[in-house]
């Protein structure tokens, strides 16, 4: 606003009283006119063109350090999210291998207990996944081995029982 006074008073000094003077007035009252007026009106309205681009200054530094410092809180929220994030990420992760781990160790302990001829033990289908598949025909393949080491059994009873009729039979005859 002050330098548009300053712009307005030169206008007007500039055209109602130095143009009257430099038309018909000598080189001398020009000069002397030039030197004592119009100078440091001149200064004036380049201390303002300074002055104006100061706040201009200022204001644009004002802007660039909010801008800064938005820039600043978004990184640090992105650094957050991102922690954040990972975090869960690893917690879910471990919490799988856990489940795993936990899958595996069922299913080798029923493989164990099989080797071992203990085939009553099962393996634990609930998982729903693929070791739960993998555990379901470990179960049925265990079932069907229970059944035929149990066929295999009765064969032997029967055939134990065979061989005794034979034998009482073989005495009768000699």
């Amino acid at each position: 606003s002050e330098f548009k006074n300053y712009y307005k008073t030169y206008v007007d000094v500039r055209d109602m009283r130095m143009m009257p003077v430099a038309l018909h007035g000598t080189d001398e009252e020009y000069t002397l006119f030039l030197t004592k007026t119009m100078q440091p009106m001149i200064d004036a309205y380049v201390a303002g063109l300074d002055a104006v681009a100061e706040e201009i200054r200022e204001h644009v530094e004002s802007i660039a350090e909010g801008a800064q410092n938005d820039a600043n809180r978004s990184t640090s929220i992105t650094i957050v999210v991102i922690v954040v994030v990972a975090v869960l990420l690893l917690l879910i992760a471990v919490r799988v291998v856990r489940s795993v781990r936990r899958s595996i160790a069922g299913l080798r302990a029923a493989i164990e207990a099989i080797a071992d001829g203990d085939l009553t033990v099962e393996a634990d289908e609930s998982t729903g996944d693929e070791l739960g598949e993998t555990a379901e025909r470990l179960n049925v393949a265990r079932r069907s081995l229970a059944e035929i080491l149990a066929g295999v059994g009765e064969t032997t009873v029967t055939v134990a029982s065979a061989v005794e009729e034979l034998g009482a039979s073989g005495e009768q005859v000699a």
